[in-house]
C-alpha cells in the first residue's frame, strides 16, 4: 500500500484539506497548491497519468494529413499538429503560413480553384470513387506536383495540377515517396518575404562592396548605408558576415587612416 503524501513536517507551510481525485481520500496539501489537481500517493498519480493519456484525441498532421493521437497536454494549438520532427521542420520552413494562424496559404485564387476542381471531378474522389454525399463532407483537393515546388501560386493551382480526393486517399498519396519528408529540398521554393536577417545580409554586401571598391572612410560608409560604425568596422576587419568574402577588406583595401 502506498503511503499518503505528508507535508506536516514542513512547519512553515500552511496546509489545507483536499480530496484525491482517484481514491477520494482526504489529505492535506500546501495552501500554495490550492486549485491544482493533486493525488494522494504515487499509485493514484500513475492512475491519473494513464487516464489523461487515454483521454486524448486524434488529429491530422498539419503537413502530411496523417492521423495521430495526442493527449490534451501535448496539443497547444490544434492548427499546428505534426506527426514527426521532419514534418514540423518542413511545415515551418517551406510552407507559406504567414496568413492565418497555422493555415497553409495557397494563394488568393485557392478557394475558387478548389471549388472548380471539385466541380470538374463531379464532387467525387478520383481514387476510390466515393461522393461527397456518401462521405458527408467536402473532398480534399490535392496538388499532383507539390505546391512548394512552384514560385508562382497561379501555376501551382492550375486545374491540371489539382485532383479531388477523400481524406483517406489523400493520406495515401502523401505516404511513401509522396510524403513531404521525401520532397526534393533543392526544388522547394519559399513563398514568404525576406526576413530581417536577409535584409541585413543585403546591407552587409553593400558595405563590403564599398569597402573594397572605394576609398571612403568607415564613417562615410556607415552614414551612406545606415549601418552602425561598429558594424561596418567588424565587416572591414573580417569579424562579421564572414560568408560574404574570402579575404577581409582590411587586407584587400586597407584604409589610410588605419594604417600603421
Amino acid at each position: 500500500m502506498f503511503e499518503v503524501r505528508d507535508y506536516s513536517h514542513r512547519k512553515s507551510i500552511k496546509l489545507i484539506n483536499t480530496t484525491c481525485i482517484i481514491c477520494l481520500r482526504d489529505f492535506k496539501i500546501p495552501k500554495t497548491n490550492k486549485g491544482q489537481i493533486i493525488t494522494c500517493c504515487a499509485y493514484c498519480s500513475s492512475v491519473a497519468i494513464t487516464l489523461r493519456k487515454v483521454k486524448g484525441s486524434y488529429y491530422l498532421c498539419s503537413m502530411c494529413d496523417k492521423a495521430i493521437f495526442r493527449t490534451p497536454n501535448k496539443v497547444s494549438n490544434v492548427e499546428r499538429v505534426y506527426c514527426s520532427k521532419t514534418c514540423a521542420n518542413l511545415g515551418w520552413k517551406h510552407l507559406s503560413i504567414r496568413r492565418g494562424i497555422g493555415k497553409k496559404y495557397y494563394g488568393s485564387n485557392w478557394l475558387e480553384q478548389r471549388r472548380r476542381c471539385r466541380d470538374r471531378d463531379n464532387y467525387r474522389c478520383v481514387d476510390c470513387g466515393i461522393t461527397e454525399n456518401e462521405y458527408e463532407k467536402e473532398m480534399s483537393v490535392h496538388h499532383v506536383i507539390p505546391f512548394v515546388y512552384f514560385s508562382d501560386y497561379k501555376e501551382a493551382n492550375k486545374l491540371s495540377n489539382l485532383v479531388s480526393v477523400c481524406e483517406d486517399c489523400h493520406r495515401v498519396r502523401h505516404s511513401g515517396e509522396g510524403h513531404p519528408s521525401k520532397f526534393n529540398v533543392n526544388k522547394i521554393v519559399t513563398h514568404y518575404t525576406p526576413t530581417v536577417k536577409m535584409q541585413q545580409k543585403e546591407k552587409a554586401q553593400e558595405v563590403y562592396s564599398l569597402l573594397i571598391n572605394t576609398d571612403k572612410t568607415l564613417a562615410e560608409i556607415s552614414r551612406e548605408t545606415g549601418m552602425s560604425y561598429s558594424g561596418v568596422r567588424r565587416i572591414y576587419c573580417g569579424k562579421r558576415w564572414k560568408t560574404l568574402y574570402k579575404v577581409p577588406a582590411n587586407i584587400t583595401n586597407r584604409r589610410r587612416c588605419l594604417r600603421d
